[in-house]
């Protein structure tokens, strides 16, 4: 017979839960609510789906969240996290770039760090990219602005640098290596991109993005 956990009390004895237990707890929650989500639907899941998959009953969900909503909530918040932390990751602008080989090779290195990651963490990619908008209809749309303001700021890094064009639009480029780099993504979620792919992949949006950008002068 399943049970209700219980809050574990602080070792202080004030009574109040072990915030360490219940970070671990709602993960722990979520990493499943994630596997159900992508493997039955947001629509089709139920709490007692989710707990029927982590074996805990139901009771103790709630005591971490409030339904699937917030459960979806969690997840997308999460996911947004991991793909602005890999884009950053050694970011456009962390070293000297004099040529436009080395900027393409800047660029490259953020669209596959993003493709890897579609790739090592395909559940909790597909669950925001597919799932999360029957829940969250802004969610792509919060997702693409986050990555475009990330990447227009690395951008107007390269003007103030001189290495790309004084008249560059950056908010455009930005949104143009953005709507390149999402639909390869899910074409990683579809198994269309294996390792070498991922790199060619990559390696196309550098160029697509930084032969336009740079300065003529640079361009060598």
């Amino acid at each position: 017979m399943r049970t209700t956990e219980k809050p574990r009390k602080s070792a202080n004895g004030a009574g109040s839960t072990d915030d360490d237990l219940t970070q671990r707890r709602r993960k722990e929650i979520a990493d499943g609510a994630c596997v159900v989500f992508d493997q039955r639907g947001y629509a089709n899941t139920r709490i007692a789906d989710i707990s029927d998959h982590l074996g805990v009953g139901q009771g103790t969900i709630y005591r971490y969240f409030t339904g699937k909503e917030d459960l979806m909530d969690h997840i997308v918040g999460h996911a947004v996290r991991r793909i602005l932390a890999a884009m950053r990751e050694d970011g456009v602008g962390d070293s000297p770039v004099r040529t436009a080989a080395q900027f393409v090779d800047q660029i490259t290195a953020v669209a596959h760090r993003l493709l890897d990651m579609a790739a090592r963490e395909s559940v909790l990619v597909r669950v925001l990219l597919v799932q999360a908008q029957a829940a969250r209809p802004d969610a792509i749309d919060d997702l693409t602005d986050q990555l475009a303001v990330t990447t227009a700021g690395y951008l107007a890094n390269g003007v103030e640098s001189g290495y790309l064009r004084e008249d560059l639009d950056t908010a455009a480029v930005a949104d143009a290596m953005v709507g390149i780099t999402m639909p390869a993504m899910r074409r990683v979620l579809r198994d269309q991109l294996d390792d070498a792919g991922r790199e060619a992949t990559a390696r196309t949006i550098g160029r697509l993005i930084a032969y336009g950008a740079v300065e003529p002068e640079f361009a060598s």
